[in-house]
C-alpha cells in the first residue's frame, strides 16, 4: 500500500488544492517506467517544483532510461532523433495536468489558446504552426492521437487525460510515421494498459469553489490469457463566476465525468487483441467574458488604449468595464458548455519474428453545445450558440521490421472518414448550418539505416489523397 500526498500543483484558478492518492499493487512491483525514470524525462522539459536535495536526485534520474514510442516502436528517448517532451502519468498527477491544453505549461515551443475561454475548443500551436479558428469545420496542423487513434475535431481534443502511462509531444512535421499527416507536430496520449497482476488506484482532490475530483482505476487478470482494466474520473465544482446584473452564479462551472474500459486477450503466442472504449461527458457552464468599454463617459468619444486597458471606459449602453475576473455583466441566466465524447477501438498485433503487424480500427463521435454572451454586456444581443455532431471512422495497417543495429523500416496504410454537422446561431438575425464529409487514403513509409555509431540515414515517403465537401446554409 502506498500513500501519495502532493502539495505541488501547476498554477490554476483554484486558490487551494489538496490531493490524496492511494495505490495498491499486490505484488509490490513498480511498473516498467518508474516514477524516477518519468521525472528524468520531465526534467528535460523543465520542472516547476522540486523537493529538497533535488540537485542530487536529478543526477540520479539522469542515468535512468526512458522508453518512448515516438517513432512507432519502443526505443530509448536518448536514441530518438526528434524533439520530444515526455511526461508520465505520475508526473501529470504531480503537475495537475488533466487536459491536453495544460501540457503547454511543461512543453517548450508549445502554446495552447482557447478562443472562447476555459473548457472550449483548444487551439494548438507548435513552434508557431497552428490554426486560430473558433469554428467546427477545420482540422488543426497539430494532431492529437489517443492510443494511436487520431482525434479529428478540436472538440474531441478537449477530452480529459486520465490513467495514462505517458504523454509524448513531438515537434515538427510528422508525415512518414503516422497515418494522418501533421505539419506542426503530434501529441501522443498513451493510456495505461491492462496488467498481468492486480493493481488499483484511488485519488481524491478538493479545491476552491467546491471543487471535487475523484479518480480510480483497477487492473488485473481475468483469465489465463486475458487481462482487463477500468478507469474513471470525475471533476466537478460550483463555478467561479457570477453576474452583477442578475446576481446569478455558477458560470465557469466544471462538471466532467469520463471512463475507460479495456480488454486485452492473447489470441496466440504471437498475437494480441486489445479492445477498448472511452467515454467523456461535460455538463458545465460557459465563462463570462470581461467587458472592456471603448467610449468615454459621453458615450461618443473613443477612449485611449491605456484607458480601455484600465477598464475606465463604457460601452454604448453606458456600462463600465469590470476589472474583477470573477464577475461579469451578462443578463443571460445560464450559458451551456456541454460535450460528449465516445470512442471504441480494436488493436490487433501479430509478431512474425522479423516483422510485426499492427491493425487499429476505431469509431468515434463527438457532440457539443457551447453558448456565449459575446458582447459581455447586460443588453439583449450577443447571445451565440455553437453546436457540433461529428462521427469518425479510421483504419490503420502498419508493418514494422528491422533490428536496432541494422536497417529498421515501417510501412503503413491509413483510411479516414468523417461526417460533421455544425451550426452557429445568434438570434434573431444570424444563423449558419454546415454539413461536411471528409475521406482520406494514405500510404506512408520510412527506413532508418545506421552508417556509424553516431550517424543514421533516414528516408521516408508518403502519398495522401483527401476528398472534402461541405454544404452551408444561411437562412435569409
Amino acid at each position: 500500500m502506498r500513500l501519495l500526498i502532493s502539495a505541488c500543483r501547476a498554477p490554476s484558478r483554484l486558490t487551494s488544492t489538496h490531493n490524496v492518492f492511494i495505490k495498491h499493487n499486490n505484488n509490490k512491483r513498480e511498473p516498467k517506467m518508474s516514477r524516477k525514470t518519468v521525472l528524468s524525462a520531465l526534467g528535460l522539459a523543465g520542472l516547476v517544483c522540486a523537493p529538497a536535495g533535488s540537485e542530487a536526485i536529478a543526477q540520479e534520474w539522469a542515468t535512468e532510461e526512458v522508453i518512448v514510442t515516438a517513432q512507432r516502436r519502443g526505443e530509448p528517448l536518448q536514441n530518438v532523433p526528434l524533439t520530444v517532451t515526455v511526461l508520465s502519468g505520475e508526473a501529470l498527477l504531480d503537475l495537475g495536468i488533466d487536459t491536453p491544453a495544460k501540457l503547454a505549461a511543461q512543453t517548450p515551443g508549445f502554446k495552447v489558446s482557447t478562443v472562447f475561454g476555459e473548457g472550449t475548443n483548444p487551439t494548438f500551436f507548435m513552434r508557431g504552426v497552428g490554426l486560430l479558428d473558433f469554428g467546427d469545420v477545420t482540422e488543426t496542423p497539430v494532431a492529437l492521437n489517443l492510443d494511436d487513434v487520431y482525434l479529428g475535431t478540436q472538440a474531441a481534443q478537449a477530452a480529459p487525460i486520465f490513467d495514462v502511462a505517458r504523454v509524448e509531444v513531438l515537434k515538427g512535421p510528422q508525415g512518414t510515421l503516422y497515418g494522418r499527416n501533421a505539419t506542426g507536430g503530434v501529441i501522443n496520449v498513451i493510456s495505461a494498459r491492462p496488467t498481468s497482476d492486480f493493481e488499483g488506484r484511488f485519488g481524491v482532490q478538493f479545491g476552491s469553489f467546491g471543487q471535487q475530483i475523484y479518480e480510480a482505476s483497477a487492473s488485473g487478470p481475468l483469465a489465463a490469457s486475458a487481462r482487463g482494466r477500468v478507469s474513471f474520473r470525475s471533476n466537478r465544482d460550483d463555478g467561479w463566476q457570477r453576474s452583477l446584473t442578475t446576481n446569478q452564479g455558477g458560470f465557469g462551472q466544471a462538471d466532467v465525468a469520463s471512463g475507460r474500459a479495456q480488454l486485452e486477450v492473447d489470441v496466440s503466442e504471437q498475437s494480441t487483441l486489445l479492445l477498448r472504449t472511452d467515454y467523456a461527458r461535460s455538463d458545465g457552464t460557459s465563462v463570462l467574458y470581461p467587458l472592456t468599454g471603448l467610449l468615454k463617459a459621453d458615450l461618443v468619444t473613443y477612449c485611449t488604449q491605456n484607458e480601455a486597458a484600465a477598464n475606465l471606459c463604457f460601452n454604448s449602453a453606458g456600462e463600465r468595464g469590470v476589472r474583477d475576473p470573477r464577475v461579469g455583466l451578462s443578463n443571460i441566466p445560464h450559458l451551456r458548455n456541454e460535450f460528449e465524447f465516445r470512442l471504441g477501438s480494436a488493436a490487433y498485433t501479430h509478431d512474425f519474428g522479423g516483422a510485426s503487424l499492427t491493425s487499429i480500427t476505431a469509431f468515434q463521435s463527438v457532440d457539443k453545445i457551447f453558448e456565449e454572451d459575446a458582447d459581455a454586456a447586460a443588453i439583449d444581443r450577443g447571445f451565440t450558440s455553437y453546436a457540433l455532431d461529428a462521427h469518425q471512422f479510421t483504419q490503420e495497417l502498419r508493418l514494422n521490421g528491422g533490428e536496432d543495429d541494422s536497417l529498421k523500416w515501417i510501412v503503413g496504410v491509413y483510411y479516414f472518414s468523417e461526417n460533421r454537422s455544425s451550426s452557429v446561431e445568434s438570434p434573431p438575425n444570424f444563423a449558419t448550418f454546415a454539413d461536411q464529409k471528409s475521406e482520406s487514403w494514405a500510404v506512408f513509409s520510412r527506413a532508418d539505416y545506421p552508417l556509424s555509431e553516431d550517424i543514421t540515414a533516414t528516408a521516408g515517403a508518403r502519398y495522401t489523397y483527401d476528398s472534402k465537401s461541405i454544404d452551408v446554409v444561411s437562412p435569409g
